[in-house]
């Protein structure tokens, strides 16, 4: 089940990372699925270690349960630093992109809290001030 579900994210935050597009909605939205699992495998980490930690100190334990819980353990560690640095890369192209999105904003391009597509009407904060002026209002 876990593969899946980071496999999925990874896959999302490398095509935003490769170039495709993404609006800062969808870029909030990865950012916070990603973060959502990197806290799993944190918590399935930190599950099986302790599991690992118990299993050492019963000395009834099976060589064979040890050895599950370390190849976990081992699995999801990389899994999981992976994740990590795909998130920071992710965070920081955010923030590039807002850098350039609030420095290459002209007034008339600049984007409402509800709406995240440069020209989109509803956003257009100059289209008062860009229409033509009447003959009346140049004299």
């Amino acid at each position: 089940m876990r593969k899946p579900l980071d496999g999925a994210v990874k896959a999302r935050v490398r095509a935003v990372l490769d170039g495709r597009a993404a609006t800062e909605a969808e870029l909030r939205k990865l950012f916070e699925d990603g973060r959502a699992c990197s806290l799993i495998l944190s918590g399935e980490l930190e599950h099986t270690e302790r599991r690992l930690g118990e299993l050492s100190g019963d000395p009834a334990s099976s060589l064979v349960e040890i050895a599950v819980a370390v190849r976990r353990a081992n699995e999801l560690r990389p899994d999981l630093e992976e994740l990590h640095a795909l998130l920071a890369e992710l965070e920081e192209r955010a923030r590039a992109c807002r850098g350039a999105w609030l420095a290459g904003a002209r007034p008339s391009d600049r984007v409402s809290a509800g709406s995240h597509r440069r020209g989109d009407p509803a956003a257009d904060y100059g289209e008062v001030a860009r229409r033509p002026r009447t003959e009346l209002e140049t004299t």
